[in-house]
């Protein structure tokens, strides 16, 4: 639908509308109330809008027509064939896959791992957003790509604070670039680091700031439909319910991913990755072996 079919927008409302920066659909959906109401329309005019253009955004599908629209999706493979097999071929473009565990579990290896599989396999650049300082290490890259000019195609966005990492998926969701795989490593640690959300009382603001992160971090992965792989640190969970350790972040988070990879620590170079929650297939285990020049996947050993 074009702007000026929807309800209550004639030639005048189109022009205000236009002086208001409002061009299309998209961007009325997405307007300020009081920016219309600065460009001369009523205050329930702006909001009525508002939500029709929204309501135009709600698109129904029948399930012949998303069973096409998952064909058209591919599967990015991470380089470590176990697994890949397990995810029915690799991460699914547009998905949000979740690494999560403790420290030297092994998530950032997976990261790397399929940061340059991506490149590889696909051809396309990959981006990778660096929340905690010296995570990105060249050397790694280097060592895992089977091409040297693999690395020339990943691009390294520094995010140290939360504001920043909001507005890096805000950089990234602009660009002009068809990417492979985005990472986002950590997505949790800035939250942690955060003076904002010291002590019980802080955990509302906390999941308020959280929500708008991964709304971002949604957006970003719908407009490139490019998978995401993100990383997420666990805590020990006090309650005694369920399991002894909880991802940061509870249930908004792990109900705002597609599912998660949940990495634990195994003997010498072993670690374990489990698929959990995939709304397709079973809780696998894969073993992942790390050594100095490469990561393999094995179903047992």
């Amino acid at each position: 639908m074009e702007l000026g079919e929807l309800s209550g927008v004639g030639a005048v409302t189109e022009e205000r509308l236009a002086e208001a920066g409002v061009e299309g659909l998209d961007d009325l959906a997405e307007a300020d109330k009081n920016e219309l109401e600065d460009a001369g329309m009523s205050e329930n005019k702006a909001e009525k809008l508002i939500r029709r253009a929204n309501k135009q955004t709600v698109i129904v599908n029948s399930g012949e027509e998303v069973v096409e629209e998952l064909k058209q999706k591919d599967n990015i493979p991470t380089g470590l064939d176990v697994l890949d097999g397990n995810l029915q071929g690799g991460l699914r473009e547009g998905h949000i896959v979740a690494a999560a565990g403790g420290t030297g579990a092994g998530k950032t290896q997976l990261c790397f791992q399929a940061l340059t599989t991506a490149v590889e396999e696909t051809g396309k650049p990959a981006v990778y957003i660096e929340t905690e300082p010296g995570r990105y290490s060249p050397n790694r890259l280097e060592q895992l790509a089977d091409d040297p000019d693999t690395q020339k195609a990943i691009y390294r966005v520094e995010a140290y604070d939360l504001d920043q990492q909001e507005l890096a998926y805000e950089k990234i969701r602009d660009m002009d670039i068809e990417f492979s795989l985005i990472v986002v490593d950590s997505f949790t640690a800035n939250f942690r680091l955060s003076e904002d959300f010291e002590g019980r009382g802080s955990l509302s603001d906390r999941s308020t700031e959280m929500g708008r992160q991964l709304n971002g971090l949604r957006d970003m992965a719908k407009k490139h439909d490019a998978p995401t792989l993100i990383t997420a640190q666990i805590y020990g969970n006090p309650s005694g319910y369920g399991s002894p350790e909880a991802i940061y972040g509870g249930s908004l988070f792990l109900h705002s991913v597609n599912y998660i990879l949940m990495m634990t620590q195994d003997r010498g170079s072993l670690r374990k990755a489990k698929v959990m929650n995939h709304p397709e297939v079973a809780e696998e285990e894969v073993y992942i072996n790390i050594t100095d020049d490469t990561l393999e996947s094995m179903e047992n050993v």
